[in-house]
């Protein structure tokens, strides 16, 4: 669990230099080695976070992102824009298929991320 403090995450490789343009409109913005995404206010509550490696015995019910996420470092972050928190998944190799599975689109509280590589 986790505040974020301006609704806005991001999953990186661990040295990503990417900026991104955030569109409040827009729920994810993506680039080769990274995407941000839309999560609801720290005003709001805290987020619940979990990262799988392989399958979830069940997925939360709505798909935010499916794609590949390229890192040149093996390692993975997962933090809010102030980097307020941060995750670091480690022994990645050089990265693969990501998908996030959030419990809703507007006021997301609980997200999944699930590493398939």
């Amino acid at each position: 669990m986790a505040p974020v403090q301006h609704g806005v995450v991001i999953l990186r490789d661990a040295e990503s230099k990417t900026t991104h343009e955030w569109d409040p409109s827009r729920r994810t913005s993506e680039a080769r080695d990274s995407v941000m995404f839309a999560v609801q206010l720290s005003e709001d509550g805290q987020v619940c976070f979990e990262i799988w490696r392989g399958e979830p015995q069940e997925h939360l019910p709505e798909l935010l992102f499916d794609g590949e996420i390229v890192m040149r470092h093996g390692e993975l972050v997962l933090a809010d824009a102030n980097e307020d928190f941060r995750i670091t998944v480690p022994g990645l190799h050089h990265g693969g298929r990501v998908s996030i599975f959030v419990d809703e689109l507007n006021y997301t509280a609980k997200v999944q991320i699930v590493l398939r590589f």
